[in-house]
């Protein structure tokens, strides 16, 4: 249910636009306003522009601003804000009403929009308004004070676009509920921190939800937080965990290309130094420290050439350190986990390989009924149930006994096992380099797959390199995976 303004302009403007979430690393959230640094953001913007971004999202607290008459001091310090974004080629999402919103005061809300935004009428600096980050689409008070504050908004800003998000632990049964309120916005915007292979299973539903509106992912993200990083990663480390936001963001933007969604937005410009989250607030865990796209000190992450690489329209690198060349602080690779680790020897060996500098060894492995001891990595690639795919990796043996294969295991929606396909077996005893292969069609329900290189009752050592995946439509008239 459209607001009325234009919404071929709209879906033109989510086509276009490429947003990154932002607060200064040493004050987040509210603190962002009442230490507010002019320098430091000015600073911050270019580095954002420098990723070829072209949006930034600012996020308005009613504490700091005063409710429900904003200061003019927060109110010149806005203006400074999107003033200091339009130098370096960045418009502006406002993101209002963070935090303890009284629903019930429809009145005051009203007024504390009107004397924040009227400035900002068909300023064409101004993206679009986020009326409230993550409103709770089962509480019907909440989604009574949006129905009013909404066209409140469209009157004082003309043709800017107009949403509302849902958590992404609401996701698309929260988007269905707000779907259904039948609001009168210009799209929806849903925040996505799932697994990444199941973003684009996500994303489908969501469009289907969405229907015939625009969808935007407005934020998602990877923590890359030591303490609270995914425990599936086998001895977390910076390089590791970074590694893994790296791909996580690859995945997450190809499932959006693919499906013809704008680029989702990342979740955050920046890691938050010690302290920078204000004392008492709710969601000031161990992991909000560290979902940014540059460290703390300034640093990139490797995640920051990606994307700036998606921005630019390049290709999306599904690479999943598939020739095992890049190794974390301990010498491991990096983006492989390791499947029942007491059960053999894991390394990435430096002194053999098939091609490049280095490849993935096993010895000395077992076997029981849990499963058979692998390294193991999800690739980029979506995966399209019934499609056909394909998976290679070279092998080569040393007094090899037992069983060593390419194994690819298929999983559901809902994360429950479906089935394996396998490759025929590695010969035993000394074999030189030999190429391992599947091409199978997917399950007619799955969604994600995992890569296996396995090797088990294996008293002697078996190596694998140059692993490659794709999907039958992903390669290229010439062989080449795209």
């Amino acid at each position: 249910m459209a607001s009325g303004r234009d919404p071929e302009r709209t879906r033109a403007l989510l086509e276009d636009l490429k947003l990154v979430s932002y607060y200064p690393s040493s004050h987040a959230w509210t603190d962002m306003w009442t230490h507010w640094d002019a320098d430091t953001i000015d600073q911050d913007f270019a580095r954002i522009a420098g990723l070829r971004a072209n949006a930034v999202r600012i996020v308005l607290h009613m504490e700091p601003f005063g409710y429900p008459t904003p200061s003019t001091t927060m109110r010149n310090r806005l203006a400074g804000t999107i003033e200091l974004a339009a130098r370096h080629g960045l418009r502006v999402e406002i993101s209002l009403f963070d935090w303890g919103v009284n629903y019930r005061d429809v009145a005051g809300s009203a007024r504390w929009a009107a004397a924040v935004l009227a400035p900002y009428a068909n300023d064409q600096r101004v993206a679009f308004i986020e009326l409230r980050n993550e409103i709770d689409p089962a509480d019907p008070v909440a989604l009574g004070w949006a129905r009013q504050l909404i066209p409140c908004v469209g009157n004082l800003l003309g043709g800017t676009p107009i949403s509302l998000s849902v958590s992404g632990t609401a996701g698309v049964g929260g988007l269905q509920q707000l779907v259904d309120a039948q609001l009168p916005l210009d799209f929806y915007d849903l925040h996505y921190y799932g697994p990444a292979a199941f973003a684009s299973t996500t994303f489908q539903d969501a469009l289907r939800v969405v229907a015939p509106m625009p969808l935007f992912i407005g934020e998602t993200g990877y923590s890359t937080h030591i303490a609270a990083s995914d425990p599936t990663i086998p001895h977390p480390t910076p390089a590791r965990v970074e590694a893994t936001q790296d791909q996580y963001f690859r995945t997450v933007e190809y499932a959006a290309r693919a499906l013809e969604v704008p680029y989702p937005a990342p979740w955050v410009f920046s890691d938050f130094r010690p302290g920078a989250i204000p004392p008492g607030d709710s969601i000031s865990h161990l992991d909000q420290y560290s979902y940014g796209l540059y460290r703390a000190d300034g640093t990139s992450k490797p995640v920051v050439a990606s994307l700036s690489s998606t921005f630019a329209g390049g290709p999306i690198d599904t690479s999943f350190n598939n020739g095992f060349e890049v190794a974390d602080e301990g010498g491991g690779p990096t983006n492989w986990g390791l499947w029942l680790p007491t059960l053999g020897t894991f390394a990435r060996d430096t002194q053999v390989s098939h091609s490049g500098l280095a490849s993935a060894r096993i010895s000395q492995s077992g076997s029981n009924v849990s499963g058979n001891p692998a390294f193991y990595a999800t690739p980029v690639e979506a995966i399209v149930p019934g499609s056909t795919f394909t998976a290679d990796v070279w092998a080569r043996g040393a007094s090899a006994t037992g069983s060593s294969f390419l194994a690819l295991g298929w999983f559901d929606r809902e994360g429950k096992y479906l089935s394996t396909d396998v490759s025929t077996s590695l010969p035993p005893g000394d074999s030189e380099w030999t190429q391992l292969s599947i091409r199978v069609p997917s399950p007619g329900t799955a969604v994600s797959v995992q890569i296996h290189l396995v090797s088990t009752s294996n008293a002697g050592v078996v190596w694998f390199d140059d692993v490659e995946f794709w999907g039958e439509l992903e390669r290229g008239e010439n062989g080449s995976v795209s």
